[in-house]
């Protein structure tokens, strides 16, 4: 086992030198297991003094926790770092619903092109998210050398170099920023923004306050716009004492109406333009890839023509206890 990671380690920065001519980078470093492993063999291949991590910051939308493993991580690593604000243009995104994909093509790249200028831009795409599915290694400048990879050998490798592995908390495997758990427009931050910063934080700092070992810790904002329904996710599901005291902590904040914590199987009611709810391969994403994966239950999905022209992904606007509707 440890011959072949010494192996894949060396292929992969043997590649990142030929691809890069041993000139200066940027890595894409949001602190999370992907980028950190990408960054440690970009230090490796070309020397400290040429490579620069970099951080999309999305202030309010970012977690504490993150900003934090993030400055721990660049002092183990010990290269430099910038970070390059990102907070409106993430904000005005998903004014038009949930934008995870769209993030990485209207604001992550286009805000990481202009900083880096001529340099290659590194990234940890690997085959766990939908850049890597498309097996695409070198496109206009961007180079993921994890491209190939999946999350057990990207943990394999952090492990056999001895770099940690921080984590914010709320999946055992993929994490990001706060806005990723609103599943409908961001009409109003001051109303749906802070509904699901305050909900997630509140629920993070709990369960780590009382040791609470989890996969999966989540709020997410659901509900008409005039209503903000709190689904809370945590896998294992917490019982007595610890359940009843999340859903008062969660309930307690002024901007959620309602908190529930799914505890069974459920129905989500979703809203989206014909287009998507006639293209199998997206709904199925959306299901699958966006959905389900942040749940401890079964889920089920009901799907509804939405009559909102500005909505562009899809608006989660109620459920039903029991996965039957």
């Amino acid at each position: 086992m440890i011959n072949n990671l010494e192996k894949l380690k060396e292929q992969i920065i043997d590649e990142i030198r030929e691809v890069t001519s041993g000139e200066e980078v940027v890595v894409a470093f949001s602190g999370g297991m992907d980028s950190t492993l990408a960054l440690s063999f970009a230090k490796e291949a070309l020397g400290k003094d040429k490579v620069e991590a970099v951080t999309i910051d999305w202030g309010f939308y970012a977690y504490k926790k993150s900003r934090k493993n993030i400055e721990k991580l660049i002092e183990i690593l010990d290269v430099k770092h910038t970070f390059i604000p990102g907070e409106k243009e993430i904000e005005s995104l998903h004014t038009k619903g949930p934008g995870c994909n769209r993030c990485v093509k209207k604001i992550k790249i286009p805000i990481l092109k202009r900083y880096a200028g001529e340099r290659i831009i590194i990234g940890g795409a690997n085959q766990s998210d939908s850049w890597g599915k498309q097996h695409i290694k070198i496109l206009d400048n961007i180079y993921s050398p994890l491209i190939e990879l999946e999350k057990k050998e990207i943990r394999a490798l952090l492990n056999y170099i001895g770099v940690p592995i921080l984590r914010i908390g709320e999946n055992s495997e993929r994490e990001g920023c706060l806005l990723k758990h609103i599943w409908k427009p961001l009409a109003s931050s001051y109303y749906h923004g802070r509904a699901v910063v305050l909900a997630n934080e509140v629920l993070i700092d709990y369960l780590d306050e009382i040791g609470y070992k989890r996969n999966i810790a989540n709020v997410k904002i659901i509900g008409p716009l005039g209503k903000n329904i709190a689904l809370i996710n945590i896998s294992p599901i917490p019982e007595g004492t610890i359940k009843k005291e999340i859903e008062i902590l969660i309930k307690n904040i002024k901007e959620i109406d309602e908190a529930y914590i799914v505890d069974r199987a459920i129905t989500l009611v979703i809203r989206a333009n014909k287009g998507q709810i006639q293209n199998q391969e997206v709904r199925y994403w959306i299901e699958k890839g966006r959905i389900a994966v942040d749940f401890g239950v079964p889920v089920k999905f009901r799907w509804l023509l939405s009559h909102n022209r500005k909505l562009n992904s899809f608006h989660v606007v109620d459920y039903e206890i029991g996965g039957e509707l």
